[in-house]
């Protein structure tokens, strides 16, 4: 900083002055034109100032204004139960081409007088579905399937007799095709076979071979267990003898 500013730095007072008579006079507040200053219109009371109470009427026909408004107005509902009023439109194009109250509609009148009914449908089936059900339980039941006594009662010798041939036939074709498949048939794996290439082609399969070494194992297992009984029954009888020779 140079010595200029320095100078100038240390020539500003530290005291502030105090006020003359023309600038106390210019600092006050002036007077209203009126003559009334600020302090006379802080005086004046507040309840003078507040607003006069609104009836409670006035708030709510508002109220109702304002719901009406947004929501509209209220609309006549109409159902089946319910008739037509006479300040409905339809019931008033009615009137105008002739039509009364209670009287049938068309030219004849011979039309309905009450409006078709409905009902709700709540399931996702189609329409009729149900009462096709219903009928074809109802046809099931009636007509029901008679069983081989009921019809066994009801035939004649004719039809006995051909019924009997007609079983013996059954049977001994039956018998004729067990014998003819009889060589074809593993009673170790018990299955049957239709044909000689089937039965050879089981006989050559690792299957059939190794149910015949389990049973081959199982047969060998049971003839060493039955030796070692035997004698296992003679060592015992042995000792038997020897002790009683020497009680003896």
């Amino acid at each position: 900083m140079s010595a200029e500013s320095i100078a100038r730095w240390n020539a500003i007072p530290l005291d502030r002055p105090e006020p003359g008579p023309e600038q106390a006079s210019t600092l006050k507040r002036s007077r209203s034109e009126d003559g009334h200053s600020d302090r006379d219109d802080d005086d004046v009371s507040l309840v003078s100032r507040s607003p006069s109470p609104v009836d409670r009427m006035d708030v709510d026909q508002s109220i109702d204004k304002y719901d009406e408004y947004h929501r509209g107005p209220t609309r006549e509902v109409i159902t089946v139960e319910t008739r037509l009023k006479s300040t409905n439109k339809g019931f008033a194009m009615l009137a105008k081409m002739g039509w009364a109250e209670g009287q049938p509609l068309g030219l004849s009148g011979d039309g309905r007088i009450d409006p078709i009914p409905f009902t709700i449908k709540n399931d996702s089936t189609g329409l009729g579905k149900v009462t096709q059900d219903v009928r074809m339980i109802e046809t099931t039941v009636s007509q029901r399937r008679e069983l081989d006594s009921e019809r066994m009662t009801k035939e004649s010798e004719e039809q006995r007799k051909a019924r009997e041939d007609a079983a013996a036939k059954k049977a001994a074709l039956q018998q004729e095709i067990s014998s003819t498949l009889r060589p074809f048939y593993c009673e170790l794996c018990d299955k049957q076979f239709k044909n000689v290439a089937q039965y050879d082609e089981h006989t050559n399969s690792y299957a059939h071979h190794h149910k015949a070494r389990a049973r081959d194992m199982q047969a060998a297992q049971k003839l060493m267990q039955g030796r070692g009984t035997k004698e296992d029954v003679d060592r015992r009888k042995e000792k038997e003898r020897k002790r009683e020779e020497r009680e003896m």
